[in-house]
């Protein structure tokens, strides 16, 4: 049995189109679990709405009872889960993705044929421009902490996709994960010392250190379109400014993983939110830029968290 994890947060109409995507799959369907992570909209009225009118998907909707962050939210399908001893693989799902017919079909079919995949990522295209990819893997620079989506901005083809090779990966990126249920039993769950951002990379180091005889892996087949930024709040993509609930998250998580896992590097990485100081200034996000101050000075940032607002 696979099960489906979309987790919503004041986004029906993303979520809802996010279900009527996996009802269009090929092949047997996945039970789906979408956890509602307290929204303050209507959220929950219109999705068990749409759940109620619609016949194809098996779908079980949660309520956490606060905002748990991507992966406290998604934890909460995921222990639900792991009670039921027919579950065999897992997906994690961004609810402002859609996903191909074939999607869910060639990851199974990868994951088959390499028995010693643990965690699988698909072709991450972009939305509005389905033709160009966002990504099919990530690399992480542990001197800097920071990211590099694996074919960013490139032109999709068959052949490019298919030419890539995921031994070069350091995490899945977590739009789209499928991972195998031995992962949640050795590796654990989703870390909640993150609220938003570098779970997905949390959770790979955690795999090669408890699961050395496994790797990451990518079906190219598997094709899901993202709409990157509409949970999160992207504000303009142009001129790379985010809203400051997900830039707080963005450079806080930065320099959290980086003190966890590479303690020795953590130096240079807290230097380097001098330079993200001055970048959010330039684009005048200057709440964002005292965050920044804040890490590299060892100042506490708790006074800044947007989670202290009455509006979120």
């Amino acid at each position: 049995m696979i099960y489906v994890f979309v987790l919503n947060w004041n986004g029906a109409s993303d979520t809802i189109a996010c279900l009527e995507s996996l009802a269009k799959l090929e092949g047997a369907l996945p039970k789906v679990i979408v956890c509602d992570n307290a929204s303050r909209d209507d959220s929950w009225r219109r999705i068990e709405a749409y759940i109620q009118k619609q016949s194809v998907l098996d779908i079980q909707l949660v309520q956490t009872g606060t905002n748990l962050g991507f992966a406290g939210g998604n934890n909460v399908g995921l222990r639900l889960a792991l009670v039921d001893p027919a579950m065999t693989f897992t997906w994690l799902l961004n609810n402002d993705t859609e996903v191909a017919p074939g999607a869910l079909d060639a990851l199974v079919r990868y994951m088959h044929d390499h028995p010693k995949v643990a965690i699988c990522g698909s072709t991450l295209l972009y939305m509005d421009s389905p033709n160009i990819i966002q990504a099919v893997g990530g690399q992480y620079n542990s001197w800097l902490g920071t990211s590099r989506h694996v074919l960013h901005h490139q032109q999709y083809s068959q052949l490019t996709c298919a030419a890539v090779n995921p031994v070069d990966f350091d995490y899945v990126v977590g739009a789209s994960m499928f991972a195998r249920r031995s992962v949640l039993e050795t590796v654990g769950l989703l870390s909640e010392d993150y609220f938003l951002y570098f779970e997905e990379i949390d959770w790979a180091i955690r795999l090669k250190h408890l699961m050395p005889g496994t790797t990451l892996g990518y079906a190219p087949d598997s094709l899901v379109y993202h709409k990157e930024g509409a949970s999160t709040g992207a504000a303009n993509q142009a001129k790379k400014t985010y809203t400051f609930f997900s830039d707080y998250f963005f450079i806080t998580s930065r320099l959290k993983f980086s003190r966890k896992f590479f303690t020795l590097r953590r130096l240079t990485v807290q230097a380097s939110m001098l330079l993200v100081a001055i970048k959010r200034a330039m684009h005048g996000q200057f709440k964002s830029a005292l965050v920044a101050l804040c890490c590299l000075c060892n100042i506490d940032t708790g006074f800044l968290d947007p989670r202290r607002s009455a509006n979120q």
